[in-house]
């Protein structure tokens, strides 16, 4: 476009290019019209806009409204000065020409007042042109943001607005693109073709080939794509190149992405860092997990601030509960985390849109984390992986993204726009609890490019959930002795503290029949289940006894027990299926009773209907 305004284009042949633009690219009518308007802008000379010295010995409130109005009128063009997290910011470059968010301090903010106003001094018959006055710079400073454009996100490739349209270089509501010097990418076709997504995400496919998702060799994985099977690893790892590059598309929080593995150097962190560099086309920058949530908030904070892509937890602990109150609350936080400064003490409030990961050898996760992640699972299925010959390699990873980064990045942009083009079908299963729009919208895309297997893998994740929760253990115990009743001279069962001989009134009978009683302390004894607070005691050889002075403290913690739920899955086989049953319990009291003489009685009552799934079970 700047070339075509240069030569002079005029109105009908500035159509003509826009209009085949349309026709050729994902770029909308009206933001070619903007870029076009931009590059006229850049051709002509620059208008006064009240461009004029002033003399810093004039009335204070002119020397304002002038530098007011020279910041306006540069700003509003190209903004170079925008505002986030409460602070003023500016998009600067570094060694590697890479854009990064700066805060702006009062001394270069007094630079960018030098540069776009024109202050002179009269000395006798003599003037001199001179800095901005101390006091219009510490006033301007100082005063409200809300006049600077908002900074939302930055990013350094061409990602979707939530127009559904790509981005283009420059600032635009709330997003700010600044693609790295000789940034090339093929133009993206508003309807892919079949054969064009096949082969995208083919080419990403074979990319990754060589790393052991699902514990998959190259031909094993490549053999279940053909035969239309399941392959939840790959799923999400594609997931976690396109939640950054589908961010804006997507209308809520983004969940954890965490790469396992059962052995070191196994490719996780390898895995990991390539599709953040596809997805950023910059190079990755892992970090640590701190031990402690204070410091895990100011990383959190300093992250955020930043403005990046992604931030990525590398090397968590083997055999480490992975538990952080304050990183579930980030991850959930979406569209804002409010924090701690590092260094200051003030709390300020900043965009959450960063897209997290985590690796980790054999890393057992916190409940509260467990909802909010996705597994990618590596398993190489031998003793020492690191000593893997090169030679079995069809990629060095690194290498091939370095060279072909665009490309990769072109692939996954294909794969939104192929999703947009067929109308933006939303993902119809089971998604993480506060995640339905991620689920919705990156689910739609890997299943219109015919990826299955998302969020497949559950089941695996919650049997890596390491949980301590003496509410579950509890409600654990009574769901199995009520589900174990099956002498047909009972119909449910009931709890109480105290003894179980009690004679029941008729009122509970059905057909005959009365529930059975359990005392809920003789049961955790059997159980050998240590609550803590409900008075057990242990004696030298481990052994856990419910004396009789427990039961008080059993009835007052019973109290606030009521109400809680726990889901129990059970699995029985038939000719030929696995059949599971899923079901949730509720503990509740019951009512209408006279409790002087039975006491009070508890039981466990189905919350939804029973969810049944039939497994085929595969023979020979």
């Amino acid at each position: 476009m700047e070339a075509r305004v240069k030569e002079g284009a005029d109105k009908v042949q500035r159509n003509k290019i826009i209009d085949a633009l349309v026709k050729s690219v994902c770029i909308g009518r009206g933001d070619l019209n903007k870029m076009w308007k931009a590059a006229e802008k850049a051709q002509q000379k620059p208008k006064d806009c009240g461009l004029y010295f002033l003399d810093v010995c004039a009335d204070v409130d002119k020397r304002i409204e002038y530098a007011e109005r020279r910041i306006d009128d540069t700003n509003g063009v190209e903004p170079y000065l925008l505002h986030r997290g409460g602070s003023l910011v500016q998009i600067s470059r570094n060694e590697e020409g890479v854009a990064r968010i700066q805060n702006v301090s009062k001394d270069r903010f007094a630079h960018h007042l030098n540069n776009v106003c024109m202050w002179k001094k009269s000395e006798g018959e003599s003037e001199r042109k001179v800095h901005t006055p101390e006091d219009v710079v510490k006033h301007l400073y100082h005063g409200p943001l809300d006049g600077y454009p908002p900074l939302t996100r930055l990013t350094t490739v061409p990602t979707f607005t939530k127009a559904k349209l790509l981005t283009v270089p420059g600032y635009q509501d709330g997003i700010y693109y600044s693609p790295p010097p000789g940034f090339q990418l093929p133009p993206l076709p508003a309807k892919p073709e079949t054969s064009v997504t096949e082969q995208c995400l083919e080419d990403l496919a074979d990319l990754s080939g060589d790393i052991p998702l699902d514990g998959m060799t190259r031909e094993e994985s490549s053999q279940a794509r053909e035969t239309g099977e399941e392959t939840p690893s790959f799923a999400h790892w594609l997931s976690y190149g396109l939640s950054s590059v589908a961010r804006d598309l997507i209308d809520g929080p983004v969940p954890g992405h965490l790469a396992r593995k059962d052995k070191p150097r196994s490719g996780a962190t390898l895995a990991m860092t390539v599709m953040e560099e596809i997805a950023t086309c910059q190079p990755c920058a892992p970090q640590t997990l701190p031990d402690r949530d204070e410091e895990t908030q100011k990383a959190l904070m300093s992250g955020f601030l930043e403005g990046g892509a992604y931030i990525l937890y590398d090397n968590i602990k083997g055999g480490k509960e992975l538990e952080s109150d304050t990183l579930a609350a980030a991850m959930t936080a979406y569209p804002r985390y409010k924090g701690r400064l590092l260094g200051a003490n003030k709390m300020a409030t900043v965009p959450a849109n960063a897209v997290f990961g985590f690796t980790g050898n054999r890393s057992a996760l916190s409940p509260q984390l467990a909802e909010r992640m996705l597994l990618i699972d590596i398993d190489p299925k031998m003793e020492n992986p690191g000593s893997r010959s090169p030679s079995s390699f069809k990629h060095d990873m690194r290498a091939e993204v370095n060279g072909r980064k665009g490309h990769y990045l072109w692939c996954l942009l294909v794969l939104i726009q192929n999703w947009i083009a067929k109308g933006c079908p939303e993902w119809q299963g089971t998604p993480l609890g506060g995640f339905e729009r991620h689920a919705a919208v990156v689910g739609g895309i890997l299943e219109a490019a015919g990826v299955k297997g998302f969020m497949a893998n559950r089941k695996k994740l919650d049997e890596m959930v390491k949980s301590d929760d003496p509410v579950n253990e509890f409600m654990d115990t009574l769901v199995s002795e009520h589900e174990s009743v099956e002498d047909e001279q009972y119909v449910g069962t009931l709890f109480r503290v105290g003894s179980s001989e009690i004679e029941l009134p008729k009122c509970l009978e059905h057909d005959g029949k009365l529930p059975k009683v359990v005392s809920i302390p003789k049961l955790l004894e059997d159980a050998q289940v240590a609550m803590d607070g409900f008075g057990y005691q242990k004696d030298y050889e481990g052994v856990i006894s419910y004396p009789k002075a427990s039961e008080r403290k059993v009835a007052q913690r019973l109290q606030g027990l009521v109400g809680a739920v726990r889901e129990h899955t059970s699995e029985h086989k038939d000719r030929r299926y696995i059949v599971e049953n899923k079901r949730a319990w509720r503990l509740s009291k019951l009512d209408g009773l006279n409790e002087r003489k039975i006491g009070k009685l508890y039981k466990l009552e189905l919350t939804e209907t029973e969810s049944r799934r039939r497994i085929p079970i595969v023979f020979g």
